[in-house]
């Protein structure tokens, strides 16, 4: 009887209410908890960088190699750094943000009982020579301070319009990086490395490439994204198309040919076009003027593709929604009427353009593919 009446008592317990005040800090300090890592977010992009510049990932992939964990202890990382008295105190504490955060693994020596440093899948993809797949370029550019500075214009251009670039250095984006040949340099080192993880992406998931004969890459730089198209698809005949001082520098590409010119005046003929990362540079405006040149090029049932981000795509909790409002705020701080568009806005462009037969394909990066059609005089 005696253990019944404890049960007993115990079930009483549960349906006791609950303390309206106790719940209520308990909410505050759960919100308080968030908040805080939002606030304290930036220190990591700090903390990355300084591994970078140091070299880490790079020390511990070479010299780990001996170890039987592929790790190194904060003296042998220490011992490689390019200075005569590294702070180990200070690299220790770096090593252990990294930690925490997951791009480092820590690893207990078993016979000394030393912690030792080894790369995790994200480290990996801060390795130089990557094969021109690294996120360190990407990493660096957004660290920059001339990047920053645009980030701190967001409350203004809110209260006062304007453009956040412009009101942060004097001159719009394109305008800085040709007057500063170090940003240029890196912001195009930065380009490529992120386009071959997305290309590696659409190439896996998009497969209307076995219809395609002839493709236009459209303010396609020096030609790496048709390459990787037409290396994939021998049969296309590929199309690289930019401006003349870019094309001037463009290297020889099997199976693709190099064409100068100006996209908001007229595209090449071909039966599919590709826009990887352009549209979300300009305004509606400008983006149509874009598309409308795309379809006068392509023929009846040709093809445009759109690489880019969709906002909304796949809901709030999606995975990659955070990622993709945050390219979105960037565009607004570094391009002139440039935006991430939702899925409602692409079918507004697209339809108003003159496509049909949308179709948006997810892919393993933040971005989509967006297929549409120029329709048959049938249709029309």
């Amino acid at each position: 009887m005696r253990h019944a009446t404890d049960a007993s008592a115990n079930s009483g317990d549960i349906h006791q209410k609950v303390d309206p005040a106790a719940a209520a800090d308990n909410e505050m300090f759960e919100a308080r908890g968030q908040l805080s890592a939002l606030i304290y977010a930036f220190v990591t992009p700090c903390v990355l960088k300084a591994a970078v510049l140091l070299g880490i990932p790079d020390i511990i992939a070479t010299n780990g190699k001996t170890d039987p964990d592929g790790a190194l202890s904060v003296h042998q990382i220490s011992a490689q750094l390019k200075s005569d008295s590294p702070r180990e105190d200070y690299l220790e504490r770096l090593l252990k943000h990294l930690v925490a955060k997951k791009v480092l693994k820590e690893i207990r020596d078993g016979r000394t009982g030393e912690s030792k440093y080894g790369l995790t899948s994200m480290s990996n993809l801060l390795l130089k020579g990557r094969n021109g797949s690294s996120g360190a370029p990407m990493l660096l550019l957004l660290s920059e301070d001339w990047v920053q500075q645009s980030l701190q214009q967001i409350d203004k251009v809110v209260l006062e319009g304007g453009e956040a670039f412009v009101r942060a250095h004097g001159v719009g984006f394109w305008d800085y990086l040709e007057q500063k040949p170090a940003a240029q340099n890196l912001f195009g080192d930065a380009m490529a490395n992120d386009s071959k993880a997305v290309l590696l992406g659409v190439i896996r998931n998009y497969h209307g490439f076995k219809e395609v004969k002839s493709m236009v890459d459209v303010a396609g730089n020096l030609g790496l994204a048709v390459g990787m198209i037409v290396q994939a698809y021998p049969h296309i005949q590929g199309f690289n198309y930019d401006r003349p001082h870019i094309i001037a520098h463009a290297p020889i590409i099997p199976g693709v040919e190099h064409v100068a010119g100006d996209m908001f005046k007229r595209v090449p003929t071909a039966d599919a076009i590709f826009l990887k990362h352009i549209m979300h540079d300009w305004d509606d405006e400008l983006c149509m003027k874009i598309l409308q040149n795309c379809y006068r090029a392509l023929p009846e049932n040709g093809r445009v593709l759109i690489v880019d981000i969709v906002l909304g795509y796949g809901g709030v909790n999606h995975p990659l929604a955070g990622i993709r409002a945050h390219r979105d705020v960037l565009m607004l701080c570094t391009q002139s009427g440039g935006r991430e568009r939702s899925q409602d806005d692409w079918q507004q462009l697209l339809e108003t353009s003159g496509f049909s037969h949308m179709k948006f394909i997810e892919l393993p990066t933040p971005e989509c593919l967006i297929e549409a059609f120029k329709p048959t005089k049938l249709e029309q």
